[in-house]
């Protein structure tokens, strides 16, 4: 029964607004960066905030975490049950099969690599034993950059797995946020990058401040990713109320055949985009429509 299937769709939106809520408070910050320069005195102490602060700072960090979940989530769930999407958002590199999921996996296991390998550092330099200074700059630039790309790819997931029960102008804006997104995100990297090699051997110094702050990519890498996950988090919650992403049996679409020339074997082509298919295919791998019996 329709009824029965379950609707993943919720589960990406609520993944999608947490994602926005966050960058609304990197998009503020950014800004404000603008006009208060950042302290460069040391930090407070975590016993000495307030308890609302230190409460914040729980949730705030908390929060990609359960955000991220949540469209993995909700991103596993579109592609188990609509028809022909995990075929169509395959692809293979010599024997390996990616696939949306497994390719998300290894950049997290990617970032915690070098998460690790950073603490690592850090605590050998701290027992006296020293490493090399290029090592760890290095492993630290690429903790601080590789979110960014982690956090795109989730919003082109997103766009994937949102775009088949689309409406045309739901798609055109799926489109457009994705990819401004994705210029802006390589636009923050590129720049991050070249202020570190520009700071030349201060980059070195354990006081310095990896990646630097780079305010005219800050910001709009900022405020545009958010507004991007708006768009995203819109059209997510316009197709969860819209019902479950897989059509009801009654809906399903019929699958034709035609005469190829004057050979006598027969074409499967879908009724609903007219494209070819296999006879062994139980859905349209094109648009994902359902074959009856």
């Amino acid at each position: 029964m329709a009824g029965e299937i379950p609707n993943p769709l919720r589960s990406l939106f609520w993944g999608l607004l947490g994602f926005t809520i966050l960058m609304s408070f990197v998009a503020w910050a950014d800004i404000g960066e603008l006009f208060v320069p950042p302290s460069t005195g040391p930090g407070v102490r975590l016993v000495d905030m307030p308890a609302p602060l230190l409460a914040l700072n729980l949730a705030l960090c908390a929060l990609p975490v359960v955000a991220f979940v949540l469209i993995l989530a909700g991103v596993a769930g579109m592609l188990r049950w609509t028809p022909g999407l995990l075929s169509t958002l395959s692809w293979r590199v010599g024997k390996l099969r990616f696939t949306p999921l497994r390719f998300a996996a290894i950049l997290v296991l990617s970032w915690s690599l070098f998460f690790i390998a950073v603490v690592v550092f850090a605590l050998l330099e701290i027992l006296g034993t020293s490493v090399n200074p290029a090592i760890v700059l290095g492993g630290g630039l690429t903790v601080s950059l590789l979110p960014i790309a982690i956090g795109w790819y989730f919003m082109v997931m997103s766009g994937w797995v949102l775009s088949p029960g689309a409406t045309r102008w739901e798609r055109i804006a799926i489109r457009i946020a994705v990819i401004s997104a994705g210029f802006l995100a390589a636009l923050l990297i590129a720049a991050r990058v070249a202020a570190t090699f520009a700071m030349g051997s201060f980059a070195l110094d354990p006081g310095a401040r990896i990646p630097p702050l780079v305010p005219w990519a800050d910001v709009p890498a900022g405020v545009g990713g958010f507004g991007s996950l708006v768009v995203l988090t819109t059209v997510a919650k316009r197709a969860a109320a819209r019902g479950s992403p897989v059509p009801a049996p009654e809906k399903s679409l019929q699958f034709t055949t035609r005469e190829k020339g004057s050979e006598d074997k027969a074409e499967f082509v879908c009724s609903e985009c007219g494209r070819d298919v296999s006879q062994e295919d139980k859905a349209c791998p094109h648009c994902g429509a359902l074959i009856e019996g």
